[in-house]
């Protein structure tokens, strides 16, 4: 009974630990990176916002181009600080950043704007507007109907956290419900490249959380005994992931067969199984053909320089040689996806030393080997059906790459040998998945409780590192002039 307490109380920690790290370094990151320093943020802050102001459907300009009308203050604030993207000489303005945040704002005059967001499902936006709407309504009362008062610098901060608030939620429920591998999603969830997405306002918040919970819940219901049949709560929970994991990348839908991990018993019958899991399905696709449907009817977003369909003839035509390609693009590509999966910051151009990179791998590896759970078992055949949903996951992000935007010529071109545009951090949401070959519960026996406290102790020092280490990275790179 003595034990039983004390892994209840492990369990806790490291539950607690997450919140704790997740919350404060995650506030203090969105506060030291300056606007628009991660990947494409600057697009998404202009679709959070216009989702905030409920404009949640873009129109054609005289040209007919598709996009969206702006407020003029809200452009004249993105270019007002692009001079940083990819450039690691330049530092933020001290000046600029007092003046900017004090100043108010008139939003009045609109400019009609087009960008790489424009079509994305206002749905993935939700946690960045809904904070950017609170706060707004919160201004309001409280200064009497000045709304000029928020700027758009203000707006970009109150979008953040709601990033990092609904990415810690979601955080703290997938290392709840996991029944094994709580620290190895923990040091997933801690990553500096992790982070780094939660506390900007990148949609990739969404795709990792809700993908990490579908994962750590549907794992939940096959291997934890205390469910002993799934109820009507857990499908209507399935059907609202499945609902928003389609819209978020589609090429991380096939994780739903994870479905047919959890037993037979556990339903009424064989034909409820099949019941639930098309309904499961169905959640997704109805919200992606709806859509679709919308889009369709709006038009589509400026010329399409790839030539995806004789790209997409090619892979057809030589199966064979396109599986080398893969292969050649991950050999030849090895460490820019380990260390973009890890921690390649900004636009590409904060980086950490790549001991620093292979450590944290290495540290990953270590623990999906050791940390387990002893009532908890996989044979061959459930490995294999795992890792086959990993595998077709990996080759549906490379070939969604090589047909839109490899197939590009300036990038590529039709047949080009190497897939392009790729990043490691379009495999942190399935990770999960490949680790668990390394799954071995036989360890857990020799593992006494001090035992596990050490490594708990470990873990967490280590990420705390991290983290720091990444706060003092981004220092350096964006507020410290060079001498």
């Amino acid at each position: 009974m003595e034990n039983e307490d004390k892994q209840i109380k492990q369990k806790f920690s490291i539950e607690l630990k997450l919140l704790s790290i997740l919350l404060f370094f995650g506030l203090l990151y969105i506060f030291v990176t300056p606007p628009f320093q991660m990947a494409d943020e600057d697009s998404h802050f202009k679709r959070a916002f216009l989702v905030s102001q409920f404009d949640f459907i873009p129109q054609a300009n005289e040209k007919n181009e598709l996009g969206f009308y702006l407020p003029k203050a809200v452009l004249d604030f993105e270019a007002d600080n692009r001079y940083m993207m990819g450039d690691a000489s330049q530092k933020f303005n001290y000046q600029k950043y007092y003046s900017t945040i004090t100043t108010s704002t008139d939003y009045t005059e609109k400019v009609f704007s087009q960008f790489s967001t424009v079509e994305t499902n206002p749905l993935l936006y939700i946690p960045q507007a809904l904070s950017m709407l609170l706060f707004r309504i919160f201004i309001y009362i409280f200064s009497l109907g000045k709304s000029e008062l928020i700027n758009p610098m203000s707006y970009m901060y109150a979008g953040r956290i709601g990033n990092l608030l609904f990415f810690i939620f979601c955080a703290y429920k997938a290392i709840k419900w996991i029944p094994f591998y709580k620290r190895v999603l923990f040091l997933i969830l801690c990553m500096p490249m992790t982070l780094g997405l939660v506390s900007s306002l990148s949609y990739d918040s969404m795709v990792i959380s809700i993908c990490l919970l579908f994962i750590s819940l549907i794992l939940k219901l096959s291997f934890d005994k205390k469910h002993e049949k799934i109820n009507r709560k857990h499908i209507i929970i399935l059907c609202i992931l499945s609902f928003v994991l389609i819209e978020l990348k589609q090429v991380y839908f096939p994780i739903i067969f994870l479905f047919f991990l959890i037993p037979t018993s556990k339903f009424y019958s064989t034909k409820k199984k099949y019941l639930y899991f098309s309904l499961i399905t169905l959640a997704g696709i109805v919200n992606y053909l709806l859509w679709a449907v919308i889009s369709t009817i709006h038009g589509h977003f400026g010329p399409d320089q790839s030539d995806s369909t004789n790209q997409l003839i090619f892979i057809l035509s030589n199966p064979f040689e396109y599986f080398l390609i893969i292969a050649r693009t991950f050999y030849h590509l090895s460490f820019f996806y380990t260390n973009s999966f890890i921690g390649n910051l900004g636009w590409l151009d904060a980086n950490f030393p790549p001991t620093f990179i292979y450590l944290y791998c290495l540290l990953i590896l270590l623990t999906a080997i050791i940390d387990s759970n002893k009532n908890i078992s996989f044979n061959i055949l459930r490995r294999l059906f795992i890792f086959a949903i990993f595998a077709v996951v990996v080759v549906l992000i490379e070939t969604g790459l090589y047909l839109t935007w490899t197939s590009i010529p300036s990038i590529g071109g039709v047949g080009y040998a190497q897939v392009s545009g790729v990043q490691g951090r379009y495999f942190i949401p399935i990770i999960l998945l490949a680790l668990i070959l390394l799954y071995n519960n036989k360890l857990s026996k020799y593992l006494k409780f001090e035992h596990n406290e050490i490594i708990n102790t470990m873990l967490i020092a280590f990420c705390s590192f991290s983290c720091m280490l990444m706060f003092f990275l981004l220092i350096i790179r964006y507020w410290i002039p060079a001498v």
